[in-house]
């Protein structure tokens, strides 16, 4: 399969997308268990009213202070989007070994090498970044001044470290890049909590009450290699700072992006 990119129709300075894959006709469809979810409430909450980790609160070249009820409902889509990704890679031959989904805290400057490390049938090893977004999101998204391309290959840059020192260890070189998308009430629910709630109260609503409410369904919509994001980064499929994604969604930062029509699906 050739991996033929699209760019997005422009009107102005807001920017559509003209490839499309709807939620449901993605790669993989998968509805989370009641202990799935649990887990990825634990996990959002630590790592934003809790104090075991910290997910930064910018994003790479934004101006927007993300508050922490957004960062917690980030992180929860995140985690339930590499939870797909692993119990699809379950469901495959191919994909003969998988690292566990981690659910370890990490604090600000503190990384993991990838979201994922595959071994398939002839025992090769592969590291697999994850992005998940919301059901209705029709584009990976990737901030530009986090990625740059070394010697053919693309680099995720952790905190603007040295390219050559990020190439030298090659921890932070990812063979493929999966976009995942969920579909859930959380968002709603959960604004509602923290308008009711004081903290301690939020605490116990989320760890011991909101999983028996929230619905959650997953999907893996398709992916790229690491010579498709090249392809993408030198070929400047870019989201302009300041654009408008439709004519509702104002980017704080700048993006390199892939159409989810356009992503590999084999």
């Amino acid at each position: 399969m050739t991996f033929i990119p699209q760019q997005l129709r422009r009107h102005g300075n807001c920017y559509y997308p003209t490839t499309k894959c709807g939620f449901g006709q993605g790669m993989w469809q998968y509805t989370p268990s009641i202990s799935e979810i649990q887990d990825c409430l634990s996990f959002s909450w630590k790592m934003t009213y809790g104090t075991d980790g910290e997910h930064r609160h910018y994003r790479s070249g934004g101006s927007q202070q993300r508050k922490p009820h957004q960062i917690f409902l980030d992180a929860f889509i995140g985690k339930m989007g590499e939870i797909a990704f692993y119990q699809m890679c379950q469901s495959r031959q191919k994909a003969h070994n998988i690292s566990n989904v981690d659910f370890d805290c990490y604090q600000r400057g503190q990384w993991d090498n990838s979201d994922f490390v595959i071994t398939d049938e002839n025992n090769q090893t592969y590291k697999v970044a994850i992005k998940t977004a919301k059901s209705f999101s029709n584009l990976l998204l990737l901030e530009t001044k986090d990625w740059q391309v070394y010697n053919n290959d693309a680099y995720y840059l952790l905190d603007q470290q040295s390219l050559d020192s990020q190439q030298e260890n090659n921890n932070h070189k990812y063979d493929y890049l999966s976009f995942c998308r969920v579909d859930s009430n959380i968002h709603q629910d959960f604004k509602k909590l923290i308008k009711q709630n004081s903290v301690e109260v939020l605490e116990d609503i989320v760890l011991n009450q909101l999983y028996k409410t929230v619905q959650v369904q997953t999907e893996v919509v398709g992916y790229i290699t690491n010579s498709d994001l090249v392809k993408v980064i030198q070929e400047h499929y870019i989201l302009p700072k300041g654009s408008m994604l439709g004519r509702s969604t104002p980017m704080d930062a700048e993006n390199y992006y892939v159409q989810s029509g356009c992503l590999r699906k084999t």
